[in-house]
């Protein structure tokens, strides 16, 4: 495994390991839709907010150190910052602009050290229990 600072393209997400998230898509998760859970609504809203008052975050290139993914045997995961990669992807999209975050943790997982890697945190690794977002 190694960390990096880096971009993430977030057409590249295929889930979380945030297991709050289980079973639900990339469209259910926007704050528009009455079904979310009371939790995910308010975080939603909280996110909603810093876009709405600092926009420019989700295009500087820095400033993002509590925000990561892992890439492990070639699928992109979201480990924290959940809600607002569900919102910067929908707001960079609408805007015209591609998807891409950039000065976020990306933390890489050679495929064939998976199986040492899994012995250290079997929940995170077992790739069966990763929530898989749906477009």
């Amino acid at each position: 495994m190694h960390c990096k600072k880096g971009s993430m393209d977030l057409r590249e997400v295929a889930g979380t390991t945030n297991f709050a998230y289980e079973g639900e898509t990339w469209g259910s998760l926007l704050p528009i839709n009455s079904s979310l859970r009371e939790i995910m609504s308010e975080r939603m809203n909280r996110t909603l907010s810093m876009l709405d008052h600092h926009p420019h975050y989700y295009l500087q290139p820095v400033g993002k150190d509590d925000w990561s993914f892992s890439v492990i045997a070639g699928k992109t995961y979201i480990n924290s910052g959940v809600s607002r990669t569900i919102i910067a992807r929908h707001f960079l999209e609408a805007s015209g602009v591609a998807p891409i975050i950039h000065g976020v943790k990306i933390y890489h997982f050679e495929k064939r050290r998976l199986a040492s890697y899994r012995s250290i945190t079997p929940l995170l690794f077992s790739l069966s229990l990763l929530v898989l977002f749906v477009m």
